[in-house]
């Protein structure tokens, strides 16, 4: 895939973006069943796919959630939750200790996109700020506690996808 594609990309953190403190608050007394239902919020999912529907935004996963097993089960619960977007990748799993997040997307970008010193149109959501000064316009901070991505963060992620070579307005 090296270097041909062009579309909309969103990284996608998993824990404090499609889950939060009010989620796992709510699931106190529920009889969850599986790691799905116990770690992924079906709001937070239509959220995510209200991205896509605004943009065609394809996904990468930037989460811990890459790592194994997690990947199946992560894009099994979005479809599980009604997403319909493309999860066409993962940033690569690196043993170095001293990476941050943003070098991880910064490679991926490097390795998958066409003209990618240029390229961006793209959107980080995570609820760590472990990201490249240059990314800054580009990243969409959650918080965990006051509910992952909210309705205002999926439209801030929506603005700066839509921005000529990804610049934000908002």
């Amino acid at each position: 895939m090296t270097g041909t594609l062009t579309c909309p990309i969103v990284f996608l953190d998993v824990d404090g973006v499609l889950n939060s403190h009010q989620w796992f608050e709510s699931l106190e007394n529920a009889k969850a069943t599986d790691r799905i239902e116990r770690h992924i919020d079906p709001a937070a999912v239509v959220r995510l796919e209200r991205i896509f529907q605004a943009t065609g935004a394809s996904v990468v996963i930037s989460s811990a959630w890459r790592h194994g097993q997690l990947y199946d089960i992560l894009i099994e619960g979005l479809k599980r939750h009604g997403f319909t977007g493309p999860v066409i990748g993962k940033t690569i799993i690196s043993q170095c200790s001293d990476c941050v997040r943003g070098n991880l997307i910064d490679r991926w970008l490097k390795d998958n996109m066409a003209n990618h010193w240029s390229f961006r149109q793209y959107v980080i959501l995570d609820d760590d700020a472990d990201m490249l000064y240059w990314q800054k316009d580009n990243f969409v901070k959650t918080d965990s506690s006051t509910g992952g991505l909210t309705d205002e963060l999926t439209d801030k992620a929506i603005a700066i996808l839509k921005q000529p070579n990804g610049e934000e307005t908002l």
